[in-house]
């Protein structure tokens, strides 16, 4: 399967988006498939976070939904500073 990646920059990052289609076998309630949201965020060409949603059980109905989602994410990790201490990038990806 091929992802489709959005990217759209904040503050000086990139925040590359994408919604991973799940389907929904074992939720009880939950009628239909749903979406992930993922979020890769990079600055300078370096990567300096590439999540999912730390609300993992969360999904969505639509890819626009869940791409919404990552984006909003990622615009409140870049402004509340944690990627960046003393102007050098914090990596929080291992």
């Amino acid at each position: 399967m091929m992802l489709t990646e959005r990217n759209d920059y904040w503050n000086g990052f990139t925040i590359a988006t994408a919604a991973i289609p799940v389907r929904n076998c074992s939720r009880e309630g939950v009628v239909g498939d749903t979406c992930m949201g993922i979020l890769k965020i990079s600055r300078d060409g370096a990567t300096v976070a590439d999540w999912h949603l730390p609300e993992f059980a969360e999904r969505w109905r639509t890819e626009d939904d869940a791409r919404r989602a990552a984006f909003e994410f990622g615009v409140g990790e870049i402004d509340s500073g944690c990627f960046v201490k003393d102007s050098l990038i914090i990596s929080h990806t291992g």
